[in-house]
């Protein structure tokens, strides 16, 4: 029987984190009466100080304890399923997967995108200022529109590439600034890897690939 809560009061913290991690590696789960819904998060295991993190965040929605997932090293958790949470499913499940809803726009914040890349970010290279976003669970509408999203809200030059058979989102070198000042603020100590060092004096910016 699946562990039962009333409603839950989700504070603007939690709901920016929500949108970038629910775009990332977290999950929204559905319970089977389509009442009510959960989220469950999962990482691996050298990223336990970010899994502590979001545990610590969503305290207040009564997470289990952290532990083992049954197939892999890596680290879960999940909340109590709660009504207030099935909007968010609604909005980032359709009937062909997952989607992006239309209001995330007015919603994504520096925060949302600092926990985004925490979950799905990485560097170009040793040498580059360009920064990834492996959101390879996204159609390519899907995001071209977070890029869009990324372009309107934060002046961010970003836009979809091709990674083999899949796509994921490029932000150029040449917003490494205005990026790392956004999201600077909310980057764990143990993920700065996910972002490029300072520019040094008379470093070139990045060409777009």
């Amino acid at each position: 029987m699946p562990r039962q809560s009333n409603k839950v009061s989700i504070t603007q913290e939690q709901k920016e984190i929500l949108l970038g991690i629910l775009i990332g590696d977290a999950h929204m789960e559905l319970a089977p009466n389509g009442k009510s819904a959960r989220l469950k998060i999962e990482q691996q295991s050298k990223k336990r100080d970010y899994v502590e993190h979001l545990h610590q965040i969503f305290e207040s929605w009564s997470p289990g304890d952290i532990a083992l997932a049954s197939n892999s090293n890596n680290l879960r958790f999940s909340t109590r399923y709660s009504p207030s949470l099935t909007f968010y499913h609604t909005s980032f499940y359709g009937d062909k997967g997952r989607t992006l809803p239309r209001w995330l726009e007015h919603s994504f914040t520096a925060r949302s995108l600092a926990y985004l890349i925490m979950d799905d970010g990485g560097t170009k290279s040793q040498e580059s200022k360009a920064v990834y976003i492996n959101v390879y669970g996204l159609g390519r509408g899907e995001q071209e529109f977070l890029c869009e999203i990324l372009g309107r809200r934060f002046k961010l030059q970003a836009k979809v590439v091709r990674d083999r058979q899949y796509c994921r989102i490029y932000i150029s070198g040449h917003s490494y600034e205005a990026l790392v000042a956004l999201i600077d603020p909310y980057i764990l100590p143990s993920l700065r890897y996910k972002i490029p060092p300072p520019r040094k004096r008379g470093e070139e910016l990045d060409a777009a690939p």
